[in-house]
């Protein structure tokens, strides 16, 4: 029994030692950022301006590699002008406002010290949308069928300076905003600032 004792002991210390390891690695920090995109490129030539917020986890694998995981609220969309007509052939220009939460998990690459390539897959779910003409809120009804599911690639640079960084990442969509409809798939170009918390003192 004495000798079970000690052997469980020896365990428990080893993954005390194990976590503290790995924690020692992990960091945490907060972003946002500007982000400018097109949810359906191949019919519509005008940017949309929204924006991204959230956390962002880290994990460093080397010297060299990083694993980031983030979690955030970003806001996408499409614009058009004269893109509807009613009955009386009066045209109205088109914007709809799409909000997704965010799970990008991307593999860091520090090409310098101060500088990283990222690259990896990002997962999303639309929570909310909305529907103007000439800027007046229409009924959801007459949106396509919703799309919840979301998912894209994306690649970045990442510039750091002590526990702040700059990144300019690029989102390349796989999937439809609407279902049965595939020309609706964002691309977007995201300007993010944020800070990393020292949680190693």
């Amino acid at each position: 029994m004495g000798i079970s004792k000690i052997k469980v002991c020896c365990l428990i210390i080893f993954l005390l030692a194990a976590i503290q390891d790995v924690a020692a690695q992990i960091n945490f920090g907060i972003k946002a950022g500007y982000l400018r995109s097109k949810t359906a490129t191949e019919i519509i030539d005008k940017w949309h301006n929204g924006f991204c917020a959230g956390a962002v986890l880290s994990y460093d694998i080397s010297k060299e590699f990083a694993l980031r995981c983030d979690l955030f609220y970003s806001t996408r969309g499409y614009e058009l002008n004269d893109g509807t007509m009613d009955e009386n052939g009066v045209t109205s220009d088109v914007k709809a406002n799409f909000g997704y939460i965010n799970l990008p998990i991307l593999v860091e690459y520090n090409v310098l010290p101060f500088a990283a390539i990222q690259a990896g897959p990002q997962f999303g779910l639309q929570t909310n949308r909305t529907l103007y003409y000439d800027d007046v809120k229409q009924n959801d009804a007459l949106f396509g069928e919703k799309q919840i599911f979301d998912f894209s690639l994306v690649v970045g640079i990442k510039l750091k300076y002590k526990n702040l960084f700059a990144e300019l990442q690029y989102q390349h969509g796989l999937t439809s905003a609407y279902r049965h409809v595939d020309i609706f798939k964002t691309k977007a170009i995201s300007v993010n600032l944020g800070y990393m918390f020292n949680l190693k003192k």
